[in-house]
């Protein structure tokens, strides 16, 4: 896909199958994180990967717009 294609058709998904990523893919998804710009180029990249259902849910609990964790497999806290 290119760049302009990806950008005027990207989209926010709220709905998941809770289908396991390969940690393949996890690692692609946390580079092309890393490829984003940052302010100053100072690149403060602190990502925390969560699989734990148990965590999730706590936090849901206590973060108001987390609620597509419910079916999610895995959460990026940036």
């Amino acid at each position: 896909m290119e760049l302009y294609q990806g950008l005027i058709t990207r989209r926010s998904i709220r709905k998941y199958t809770g289908e396991r990523i390969d940690e393949e893919k996890i690692q692609a998804i946390l580079k092309a994180g890393m490829y984003a710009p940052s302010a100053r180029n100072q690149r403060p990249w602190h990502f925390i990967i969560i699989d734990d259902r148990e965590v999730m849910k706590k936090i849901m609990k206590v973060h108001p717009y987390s609620a597509m964790l419910a079916e999610a497999s895995h959460a990026i806290v940036v």
